[in-house]
This record gives C-alpha cells, structure tokens and sequence, in this order.
C-alpha cells in the first residue's frame, strides 16, 4: 500500500514528536509499505529528499510573526495535502493532528481515501486551560475537531481523554513505542560510572516533569556515596551525588541509559494546570526506551504508567511527589542485583513483544 503520512508542526529527523512520527514512518516502510512524509521545514533542510527509502517533503510556514502562522500553516497544509493526494494517490492518509489542523484527513475524506488521525495531546483543552487560546478560538477549534473526527476513519491516541468527542467506535488506545533495534542493551558496554550505582532521568526540568520528587531523594539517600543521580536534559549545579549533563544528543540516549542501573519518570501532574485537570495523559517515550535497554524503571502511580509498570515486575509505582518512597524503592534494587536483573530482562522482552515501533505500526493498519 502506499501511505500518506502527514505531521505538519513536526521536522524529521527531530526530538520528541518528531522522533514518534520519524519511527511510525519507518516502520511503514518496514512492513513494505511506500510512504510519503510530509513534515514541517527547518533551517537547512531540504524541501524534498529520500531518507531510509521514505519520500521526505518538508513544508516552509513558520515566519517572525507568530500571530499569522497559524493562518500561512492552514493555507499551505490546504495546498499541500491537495496537491500530494493527487500525485502520490496515496491507498491511506495518516495524520497527526493539531488544534485547527487536520487537512489531510478532510481532503482525503473528499477524494475517498481511507484516514487515520492520530491525535497525541488534548489540542483544544490544555492551551485553553493554560489561558493560550480564548472561548471564541476554542469554540471554532471544537466544531473544527468534530468535523475532523468525523472524516477519520480510524482515530489513534494513547489517552481517551483527547478524544471524548469522537464516536468511540473509531478509536484505537494505542501506546507509543521504541526502537528495539537501536535500544538493545546488547550493543552496548558499560564505560562511565561503573563502581557507583546510577539513577537516571532524561528530560526537561518543568516543574511537573517531578524534577523535584528526584532532587529530595537524592537528599535523603546522599549519605550512601555510592548511589549517583545522573539528570540530562536541562543545565544545573552539581552536587556531591547529583550530575548534571545539559541537553544531550538523541544519538547518545541508549548509551546513557546503558551506563545507568534505574531510571526515574516521577511526573509531578498538580504544577501543570491541563494535567491537574485532565490528569496525566501522556505516553512517555522515554519510559519504553529505558525498558528497551533492560533498566527497572520508578514512575508516579498515574495516567498511562499505571497500565505500563507493573511493581516488582516492570519496575515500581510510587505515590504523588513521594520522594521517601522513591528513596526506598531506590535502596532496594540497590541492594538486590538480581531483582535489577530480572525485571531489566522482563522488561526488553516485554519492548520487544508488545511496544517495538513495528508492532506499533501493525495495530495501528490493523
């Protein structure tokens, strides 16, 4: 089949969103299907090139004038989706959606093409709550996105609260997933930190990313020279057993969680007003990668990580900001090698079973 895979606000290759879109479209590729990635531009990239044998066509919309973005996105994501329906004819259009967007599925619509939307965040509702959007762009946004739903013949989201406004019936809960191949712990060797027993977390330091949680358990268990906290993503002091290592490259994330023996996702879902709200609705690439590579991993007792980390099989659950408790799961898997070993081993096995990227694609052409 050939598909249509539209991500307008994303570039590839990228992080985060970018990356979900990029192994999605792999993936495709992967069960032998042609793809068409139509993606957002940057700086230095080309307007149209083929990557890993995936048709690439980047589309130029953002300018100095935030204001008006949004109206050159709508006018060239029109224009686009017509003119690579038409000459691609593609057998599926696949979307990811944004607020106002969805113009690829509507045309596709039009011109009897299946459509996927897939839909990643509550793209109305978390801006509107954050006070980013009005009632009247709210408003607009709602009847837009119920239009959009209607025309989707399949709606894919890890959360059932984005979507609470579409027929049921179209939508698949589906989590997001991983590169088994490239986080497979073994490709890789210990070589950083090999006598100190690491635990660590990739990510932003946003208050809710539960930054906090971390940092006190570092305090309560500072007095064991052994345990180190490695944080990577955002700058700051170190620490006698917390190190800092700034943004690094996506390239280098398998290695670094190789290095490591646990790695922590505490979200912290009362300091980010839409969570607080809507509760924790997302799925966390970070949390299949640290699985991938083998590692036990400590998360909150919420959203999406409860169905995923099973205590004492995945992992561990711990209570809201719960830093003691942190603490005490920490010391455990400190002193119990063994118990590392087999939930590390349950883990890449279970990536490799349910959440690998091909799997992903399968139940979502399903």
């Amino acid at each position: 089949m050939k598909i249509l895979h539209f991500t307008w606000d994303t570039p590839i290759p990228g992080i985060g969103g970018s990356t979900h879109e990029w192994n999605m479209a792999k993936a495709f590729k992967k069960l032998g299907h042609k793809v068409r990635l139509v993606c957002e531009w940057e700086y230095n990239q080309k307007i149209s090139e083929e990557l890993e044998g995936i048709q690439i066509r980047r589309v130029h919309w953002r300018t100095g004038f935030k204001q008006i973005n949004p109206l050159i996105l709508a006018m060239k994501a029109k224009l686009n989706a017509l003119y690579n329906i038409i000459f691609f004819s593609p057998d599926i259009i696949y979307e990811r959606y944004r607020i106002l967007g969805g113009f690829g599925v509507l045309l596709g619509k039009l011109f009897g093409k299946k459509t996927i939307l897939e839909v990643n965040d509550p793209t109305i509702e978390a801006p509107y709550i954050e006070g980013r959007i009005g009632v009247f762009t709210k408003i607009i946004s709602s009847i837009w996105e119920r239009l959009i739903f209607a025309c989707s013949d399949k709606i894919i989201t890890h959360n059932e609260v984005m979507v609470r406004k579409a027929n049921q019936k179209k939508v698949r809960i589906i989590t997001n997933g991983v590169d088994t191949d490239i986080f497979n712990p073994e490709k890789y060797a210990r070589t950083k930190w090999e006598n100190e027993f690491v635990c660590l977390f990739i990510g932003t330091f946003a208050e809710w990313q539960g930054i906090n949680t971390i940092l006190k358990a570092a305090e309560l268990l500072e007095k064991n020279k052994k345990i180190l906290f490695v944080l990577a993503g955002s700058e700051g002091n170190d620490e006698d057993n917390v190190k800092y290592l700034g943004r690094i490259k996506y390239s280098k994330v398998p290695e670094l969680i190789y290095n490591s023996d646990v790695c922590l996702y505490t979200p912290d879902t009362e300091h980010y007003k839409p969570m607080k709200k809507l509760g924790f609705y997302f799925s966390p690439l970070k949390l299949f990668e640290y699985m991938s590579m083998g590692k036990p991993a400590i998360v909150s007792d919420t959203g999406n990580l409860k169905k995923i980390i099973k205590n004492n099989v995945n992992g561990y659950r711990i209570g809201k900001n719960n830093s003691a408790e942190l603490a005490s799961k920490i010391l455990k898997l400190y002193r119990n090698k063994k118990l590392r070993t087999r939930i590390g081993k349950n883990n890449h096995e279970e990536c490799v079973k349910k959440y690998s990227w091909i799997k992903i694609a399968k139940k979502v052409l399903k």
